[in-house]
């Protein structure tokens, strides 16, 4: 029974794994839609007894355990301590800053990586629960282990994101997702022309612009981008326009007599927006 609740969970190794290779590893907050976060901001307090708690379980984790839940033990371990040394410095920088601007600019940051931080935690607890309780019953083993493997392929997403002296930035290059601006005109002419309400001319417009260059050029790409890179595209987050475009369109095709094409294509937008706010 031990090797198969074991076998469960080394896919999650695997994908630590990839989160640490290399000689340098960074970490930078992203600002992240409710779609991956559920809840308020907490607080500081609350946050550090909470991480105590976890130390503690991480520490008793894997004692008279098998070989491969020591060396899961020591990776979770390895990626704590380097959370732990980001979360002193965001604190420390908190701490200095005077100025009210940079001040508030330094506590969203805090904020937002505290929330990462928790991310890790529950994930570790997960694992380390799946390698406690031998006795779970396949089914639930095995929807537990689904659990746990979309949290961290969302969370290896943002530790992918890397510090700078200028902001954000990503180990990939950004010719690995922009097109060129040629593609993208093409793709909103061709919506342009394909419709003839309009409102929803003006709104495809809106969310189509002239020279933008990152995937197909239309507000849903921009998101995905966002959400999957850590990239604030054109400097601004994409993700409350989305929102906004979702009910724009909605209520076109609630009120707007379309004809049956342009009805699909406002189904479509709004279906590959929703799509995109939900990290696909």
């Amino acid at each position: 029974m031990r090797y198969e609740v074991i076998s469960c969970v080394r896919s999650i190794s695997n994908l630590w794994s990839t989160l640490l290779r290399g000689e340098k590893f960074f970490l930078k907050i992203i600002f992240i839609s409710y779609f991956y976060f559920v809840g308020e901001t907490m607080d500081a307090n609350v946050s550090l007894e909470a991480l105590e708690k976890f130390k503690k379980s991480l520490t008793q984790f894997s004692k008279d355990m098998s070989e491969e839940a020591q060396k899961t033990k020591l990776l979770l371990k390895k990626v704590h301590n380097q959370l732990e040394n980001k979360h002193l410095e965001f604190r420390r920088k908190l701490q200095m800053t005077q100025d009210p601007v940079l001040y508030h600019r330094a506590k969203q940051q805090l904020d937002e990586f505290e929330r990462l931080y928790f991310m890790f935690c529950e994930v570790a607890n997960e694992c380390i629960k799946g390698f406690n309780h031998q006795e779970l019953m396949v089914g639930n083993r095995e929807k537990t282990v689904v659990n746990i493997n979309r949290k961290v392929e969302v969370l290896a997403q943002y530790l992918s994101i890397v510090s700078t002296k200028n902001g954000m930035d990503n180990h990939l290059s950004k010719e690995e997702f922009t097109t060129k601006a040629t593609n993208n005109t093409i793709k909103r002419d061709e919506l342009l022309n394909a419709v003839s309400n309009k409102k929803l001319k003006n709104t495809i417009n809106e969310m189509y612009r002239r020279g933008a260059t990152t995937g197909d050029g239309g507000l849903a790409d921009a998101i995905r981008v966002e959400t999957r890179y850590g990239v604030l595209v054109g400097g601004k987050s994409h993700i409350k326009k989305g929102l906004e475009r979702v009910r724009n369109l909605e209520n076109i095709m609630r009120n707007e007599k379309l004809s049956e094409s342009d009805w699909k294509h406002a189904n479509e937008l709004i279906n590959d927006l929703k799509r995109a706010l939900n990290g696909k």
